[in-house]
């Protein structure tokens, strides 16, 4: 049906838990990479590109009960296993790929983007931020692995594009729109330049929010930046300055 409709691009995700259920084999699951290998069969048999999204919103629970997901460092390593699999498996079969789709929404569903259980946390806030620093170093390390094994790669960061909009030509209300967009579109910025933008730190500072990075993590990040942008979009969002900050609370509800 794509291709009677004139579709050159499938975008599929490979699901983690095909791959490694638990995420702790040390061998991947040959069954879950035949299933894909069938996909890119007929992909190809149509002369459809794949791009691939390596994570989904499927990680293997295993890692949410051991580790409380990507709170913790420990799904680093892990994460890379995966990835380079994959990319050794089909890396004369899919040349775009995607590590994490819509990082930005756990801020919204910090279980569903992170696989963070919120009743075993204090701050929710933090702890997205948190968990979404360990997705951008295994981001980063993603890309750098993945180049080392088909230097034609090319990797994409991808967000849910919910543009806001001043509701006024006020100051204090362009200002707040600013903001709220500045919320959304912290994600591909580290993504695409490979370090923190400052109002982000700004923003950390005032919201009491500490990231905690060993002293790598820096080098890490500018190892391994995207090379395109992609997103979804959904909808737009009014701003207002009286309600800036259920703005950026609920931003993504």
């Amino acid at each position: 049906l794509f291709a009677e409709m004139g579709f050159t691009v499938f975008r599929f995700s490979i699901s983690w838990a095909r791959i490694f259920p638990t995420g702790l084999e040390d061998e991947p699951n040959e069954e879950g990479l035949k299933f894909y290998d069938s996909v890119l069969d007929e992909l190809e048999k149509y002369g459809i590109e794949p791009l691939v999204t390596m994570s989904h919103y499927e990680m293997p629970i295993t890692l949410t009960q051991k580790y409380n997901g990507w709170l913790s460092r420990e799904l680093i390593p892990l994460f890379e296993k995966f990835t380079t699999t994959i990319m050794e498996r089909y890396k004369d079969r899919v040349k775009y790929w995607i590590p994490f789709n819509e990082m930005n929404m756990n801020l919204n569903s910090l279980y569903t983007g992170a696989g963070v259980l919120e009743d075993k946390i204090e701050d929710k806030l933090s702890a997205s931020y948190q968990a979404t620093h360990h997705q951008f170093l295994a981001q980063a390390l993603t890309i750098k692995n993945g180049r080392d094994i088909n230097k034609d790669f090319k990797f994409g960061c991808m967000i849910n594009a919910i543009e806001s909009y001043p509701a006024t030509s006020k100051a204090e209300d362009q200002l707040a729109a600013l903001k709220a967009s500045q919320i959304n579109y912290f994600y591909p910025d580290v993504q695409v330049r490979g370090y923190y933008p400052s109002y982000m730190e700004s923003y950390f500072r005032e919201n009491n929010i500490t990231i905690k990075k060993d002293p790598q993590d820096d080098k890490i990040l500018l190892s391994g930046k995207s090379d395109f942008v992609a997103f979804s979009y959904y909808m737009t969002h009014m701003i207002e300055y009286s309600n800036l900050v259920i703005c950026q609370e609920q931003l993504f509800k």
